[in-house]
């Protein structure tokens, strides 16, 4: 009786928790202006027709499968607020992937510890960056998290049906999302290997996750073509601590740390425990097989590396995300054995750092008074300072021109260009995707995108803006000087430069002129 109180406690606790971060997303959304890769997402899920989104993805607008972008349009025509409308499926995301480790923990370690570690995720990335984030990332982590409950209970046909459905869900949001499958697959070798029994349902289920990624494939194949082998992010043996570390904003030494504690413990359980499980049979013949599953997830950034030295292709920390679930069920396990103040210190450590992560959160809110503050506000007053309102402005920085070209208002939006040249960025920044990037969205936003070998012969002078970014983008002040152009600095303000850009042929000119 108590222990059934105890669990209908935490229970209600989840809830209030599930209630707490849909509320605060769904405020947050409404206040945060939407970034390069977020406008990609609403380029093409506003695409008229399916045929038209093909045809869009194709020409390598944006790098996901069409689901994805058909619920987000689904989504916009719920919301009619469009920074809510196209995070709305994240937002919703994110509780479930709550909710799924809430369910998945409490079958081992009990409700306590199931929420103390469902409550861990709100110090991570994927609450703090992709729960607000209008790509497919916390959606395909809520499939991965939804899998692992159903590999849980594989030995009923329904929940063999589900993983099927999950998998196959992800496939269809993320390229990516097949990394995520590789460790169901050696889960289910290994239960082979040890028990000598093939659970035809499961292995059809795992066969059925990447069976979309064979229809989506023209489009993959177009992405590779198209941006060639100059990926944007270049993932090293080097990259997979720091990827460790991104999880909970940390650095790689720390997140290799959390890893190790990890594996560690997990290697060292015990690895026959009583109770039942989902078919009657005690858990210790289940247990081994969920071990080597968590194992598998929590070393994914290892194979997304292996899978990139194959192939020859890119990839971010974001790809791999689904590794983050491992951890706080691996930490559940190891404190299912435990001492009581371990477990309370635990939650203290929990409670303490996702208040100090949800204070800084409601404090921004409240410095611009919980409205929405257009990225592009500070720009025109910064523009203007400085006269010259019959030059064009080009935006250094790819990454920052396309919300500023979108939030601008129409007078500064005639004026603001983005100067492409993929030859040169491929020179000053190792990759020419941006500069691709910017071009295939030119065809479906209204982007004033122009050729640096046809601008240049045309306008000078021009004025160009730079943030002295530090994501290797904003190059453009680099590339001018070193051939030759003249850069007067026509304001500035903290790491903001407004110059005027003029050719040294032409001042020579007006000089001979003027004498």
């Amino acid at each position: 009786m108590l222990e059934r109180a105890s669990d209908n406690s935490h229970f209600g606790a989840l809830l209030l928790l599930l209630l707490y971060v849909l509320i605060r997303n769904l405020i947050g959304a409404a206040s945060k202006p939407l970034d390069f890769d977020e406008l990609c997402t609403m380029a093409a899920s506003s695409q008229p027709s399916l045929s038209a989104l093909w045809a869009a993805l194709a020409h390598a607008m944006d790098a996901n499968p069409p689901m994805f972008y058909l619920l987000e349009r689904g989504a916009a025509a719920l919301v009619p607020n469009k920074h809510i409308a196209l995070r709305l499926c994240p937002i919703l995301a994110f509780p479930c992937s709550l909710l799924c480790i809430f369910v998945y923990v409490r079958k081992q370690s009990g409700a306590l510890l199931a929420f103390l570690c469902s409550a861990l995720l709100l110090s991570s990335n994927l609450f703090h960056t992709f729960a607000l984030d209008a790509r497919p990332y916390a959606l395909v982590i809520a499939c991965i998290s939804f899998a692992l409950v159903c590999y849980q209970r594989a030995g009923a046909f329904r929940w063999t049906t589900l993983l099927a459905l999950s998998l196959a869900l992800a496939q269809c949001l993320h390229y990516y999302a097949i990394l995520a499958f590789i460790p169901f697959g050696i889960a289910e070798t290994f239960f082979l290997v040890k028990t000598r029994r093939i659970r035809l349902g499961v292995w059809l289920a795992l066969i059925c996750g990447p069976l979309p990624l064979i229809f989506f494939w023209p489009l993959l194949s177009g992405v590779r073509a198209y941006y060639g082998s100059h990926f944007w992010a270049h993932y090293l043996l080097s990259s997979i601590p720091a990827t460790y570390g991104s999880f909970f904003f940390v650095g790689g030494a720390l997140g290799a740390a959390i890893a190790a504690v990890c594996v560690a413990g997990m290697l060292g359980l015990p690895l026959h425990l009583p109770g039942p499980n989902s078919q009657g049979a005690r858990a210790d013949d289940d247990q081994p097989f969920q071990t080597a599953l968590l194992l598998s997830l929590l070393a994914l950034p290892f194979f997304g590396f292996a899978v990139t030295r194959l192939m020859n292709t890119g990839m971010t920390d974001r790809y791999v995300l689904s590794a983050l679930i491992a951890i706080p069920i691996c930490i559940s396990a190891l404190l299912r054995h435990a001492k009581p103040h371990a477990v309370t210190l635990f939650a203290l450590f929990v409670f303490t750092a996702a208040g100090v992560h949800e204070y800084s959160f409601w404090s921004s809110l409240r410095a611009q008074s919980f409205h929405f503050v257009s990225p592009t506000a500070s720009l025109e007053e910064f523009v203007r300072s400085a006269g010259r309102e019959n030059l064009p402005v080009a935006i250094s920085d790819g990454l920052s021109y396309v919300p500023y070209a979108h939030y601008a208002s129409p007078a500064l939006a005639q004026r603001l260009i983005f100067l492409s040249d993929p030859p040169k960025a491929l020179i000053y920044t190792g990759t020419d995707n941006l500069d691709k990037n910017i071009e295939a969205l030119s065809s479906h936003l209204p982007l004033h995108v122009i050729r640096f070998s046809e601008f240049q012969s045309a306008h000078s002078p021009f004025l160009l803006y730079s943030e002295n970014s530090s994501d290797n983008f904003d190059w453009w002040p680099h590339r001018l000087t070193r051939e030759g152009w003249t850069l007067h600095a026509l304001a500035v303000d903290h790491n903001r430069i407004l110059y005027l850009v003029t050719s040294e042929h032409l001042v020579e000119v007006g000089a001979s002129a003027k004498n």
